[in-house]
């Protein structure tokens, strides 16, 4: 497939494991031009994002988003999207869940801004996953719970007798990750009882184990630290990966989403994974 690679993996093995995968990963995936449907179907995009806020524009001419929604787009400057609110997003993914319950485990990762306000609590948010995306849903908990007495994620994942799930028992699954807006999620956190993965943002090395809850990197760039991370047995996300050159050393510092705005195969056939194995 276009949208993934066994690039860490021994030749010939089978089953492998969620940290061992490379995905080609959509960049800001609302902002794109091209439906969300088609980066799921056509162009076998596994790895999106949505960034999401409560409202939008001036005072006097503001947009707000319905009580349990939210409004899609980048910034005050740059507000085209191809989904207007958040359900509508989750709605294109729930629609492709629906075509191929089968599929490949697909990651959503969100920069969030106003979860708290009135009608767009973190329950309410929850309330509108649950809604679009159900069951499907692999969630914090589900992580832990494979790994028996496990205290920590980290430790979930990285004990010799647990680790990340292979890939075939994510088959039809939706992984929820915060990393922009996460400390209203954090607020309360529960790992048996919330939806989304926290993230740690940024190349800190120090940070690595700092929270042993924290699972998921993301950083702009090559940054040194996706080595460390792919060492660690951890998960890593890359973003602003928009020429060869970077996306390229991104990939062979070990990063597992690679975010890039060029998705379209045909115009960007350096960004597709499966000519990249290891």
């Amino acid at each position: 497939m276009v949208g993934n690679s066994p690039a860490f993996a021994e030749e010939g093995k089978e089953g492998l494991r969620y940290n061992q995968v490379q995905w080609k990963a959509a960049h800001n995936s609302y902002h794109q031009k091209t439906d969300m449907l088609t980066q799921l179907r056509d162009w076998q995009i596994r790895s999106i994002e949505f960034d999401f806020h409560v409202s939008k524009g001036k005072v006097r001419l503001q947009e707000k988003a319905p009580a349990g929604d939210f409004l899609v787009f980048h910034g005050a400057t740059d507000d085209y999207s191809n989904c207007h609110l958040l359900s509508d997003c989750f709605g294109a993914v729930a629609a492709f869940h629906r075509e191929q319950p089968d599929h490949e485990v697909i990651t959503i990762f969100f920069d969030m801004k106003g979860v708290g306000e009135p009608g767009h609590t973190k329950a309410d948010l929850y309330a509108l996953m649950r809604k679009k995306l159900g069951s499907a849903i692999f969630t914090p908990g589900d992580l832990l719970a494979g790994c028996p007495d496990a205290q920590y994620l980290q430790e979930a994942v990285t004990r010799p007798d647990c680790g990340w799930p292979r890939l075939d028992e994510l088959k039809g699954k939706i992984i929820l990750v915060v990393s922009d807006g996460r400390d209203d999620i954090a607020k309360g956190y529960d790992l048996r009882k919330d939806l989304l993965f926290l993230v740690n943002k940024g190349g800190d090395s120090s940070k690595l184990h700092a929270d042993l809850n924290i699972v998921f990197f993301n950083m702009a760039g090559p940054n040194p630290f996706l080595a460390e991370v792919k060492q660690a047995g951890l998960v890593s996300r890359s973003y602003w990966l928009n020429e060869k050159e970077t996306y390229l050393k991104a990939k062979s510092l070990g990063a597992n989403h690679l975010a890039t705005d060029r998705i379209d195969p045909k115009e960007y056939p350096w960004a597709n994974i499966e000519e990249q194995r290891h």
